[in-house]
């Protein structure tokens, strides 16, 4: 980037654009972080960790393994558990529903009797 400190102008803007910034120092913009670029380099030094630790202890790579297919075999059961429970859930509610109905004709039923 090149600051400019002459003639405010349009003659002076021109000189400077068409080769008077050439006369001036430069300094470097550095690029704008992106967070892809942070979480890459996040990556490799996780990688770069593992790869030490599984050289110096080669067993450490089966409790790592063994770990990550754990969580997965969890995930899944925690994933069916609550399909399930919401399918319980929606047919409560529908069975809740014909229950109400069902209660209010017998509660009716009931007045008629008490009356009678």
């Amino acid at each position: 980037m090149y600051f400019y400190k002459g003639e405010r102008n349009v003659e002076g803007w021109e000189k400077f654009v068409n080769g008077g910034y050439k006369e001036v120092e430069g300094e470097v913009v550095p690029r704008r972080a992106s967070s892809l670029g942070a979480f890459m380099r996040e990556i490799k030094i996780v990688w770069k960790q593992l790869t030490v630790v599984i050289e110096q202890h080669p067993f450490a790579l089966i409790g790592i393994v063994a770990f990550v297919l754990f969580m997965v075999f969890l995930s899944f059961v925690a994933v069916n558990w609550l399909n399930r429970k919401l399918d319980r859930m929606e047919k409560g509610d529908e069975n809740t529903q014909a229950n109400e109905g069902k209660a209010v004709e017998a509660g009716s039923k009931d007045k008629k009797v008490k009356k009678e």
